[in-house]
């Protein structure tokens, strides 16, 4: 493979923030209870997420709140975001932070089990961005959990994985930019095309 040019690479960093509806110090034994404490625990987190320095950021268990402070301060640094809850009755969602000169070109909401009426709330915000002529396709999602030995064929999470996935692949090629809402699947990631770099976050 060719030498990727300089300039020619994006970052994408994803993380699950653990929303505070689900935080019970009592499933999180080893953390001090000062730490769980949304006063304490919101800067740390934002700090975290700033730190990242990514040029696409893709977070999951995001409620408003949560969702505001880190557009306060991601946004000065130049970064567009979406945000969207789960299904009724949840508090939390997806967020999406795009940063320049990176651009969203479109995006939709993939609501899981809609068609088949067996819907869990989970959702995933597929975003198309573009940088030098070149487009991208990004989804950020949160799978539900399924138990350990859960057999293959009632595990809600590979459902899911396997929605999103053909999703992402039988949406007609038609140009994006163009059709809000279709995605671009036509275009070529040979050569100089930019590449993706997901950095590991211990």
């Amino acid at each position: 493979m060719a030498p990727v040019p300089a300039g020619n690479e994006i970052t994408v960093a994803t993380y699950n923030i653990l929303a505070d509806v689900y935080i019970d110090p009592a499933r999180y034994p080893r953390s001090d209870a000062n730490a769980l404490a949304p006063k304490n625990r919101h800067p740390k987190l934002v700090d975290r997420v700033v730190g990242f320095d990514a040029d696409v950021i893709c977070l999951q268990e995001v409620d408003l709140s949560m969702y505001n402070l880190l557009e306060s301060r991601l946004a000065p640094l130049g970064h567009e975001s979406f945000w969207h809850v789960k299904g009724p009755g949840k508090r939390d969602g997806c967020a999406t932070f795009i940063r320049k000169p990176l651009v969203e070109v479109g995006s939709r909401v993939l609501r899981y089990g809609q068609e088949s009426s067996k819907s869990v709330g989970h959702v995933a915000i597929i975003s198309v961005v573009e940088r030098s002529g070149h487009l991208f396709i990004i989804a950020n999602t949160h799978l539900k959990w399924d138990p350990p030995g859960t057999p293959r064929d009632q595990q809600w999470g590979l459902r899911q994985a396997r929605e999103l996935l053909a999703e992402v692949r039988h949406r007609p090629a038609i140009d994006f930019r163009h059709n809000p809402g279709i995605l671009n699947l036509k275009q070529n990631f040979t050569g100089n095309a930019p590449r993706i770099r997901c950095p590991h976050i211990p």
